[in-house]
């Protein structure tokens, strides 16, 4: 048995439909733009284990989506520290660099 399922998920809501001409015209445009685009991927077929554990991702997405991001990392002017210690070690090179040819032997 064949069957087919057209999950749409447009801001917060979730929309399943049996086939893309089910999907009402507003969203049906919408689906082609998107899927024309150069944005556009994945197209998944799925038997029932795989509808189930779409539903399963696209509740993990969701969950993950609305948690608030923790920054726990330190900061100087807005800058972490691993991107200061990039800016000091290529400081470091270019002066080594420079003392190096500015040296007369």
């Amino acid at each position: 048995m064949k069957t087919s399922a057209v999950l749409i998920a447009a801001g917060s809501e979730r929309h399943i439909f049996r086939s893309v001409s089910d999907v009402p015209p507003s969203l049906r445009k919408q689906l082609q733009e998107c899927t024309n685009g150069v944005n556009s991927a994945t197209i998944l077929i799925a038997d029932r284990r795989g509808k189930e554990e779409m539903a399963k991702a696209l509740e993990v997405v969701s969950e993950v989506a609305n948690a608030p991001v923790s920054d726990t990392g330190l900061r100087f002017f807005g800058i972490s520290w691993r991107n200061w210690l990039g800016v000091a070690i290529g400081f470091a090179s270019g002066l080594l660099a420079w003392m190096v040819c500015a040296h007369r032997f």
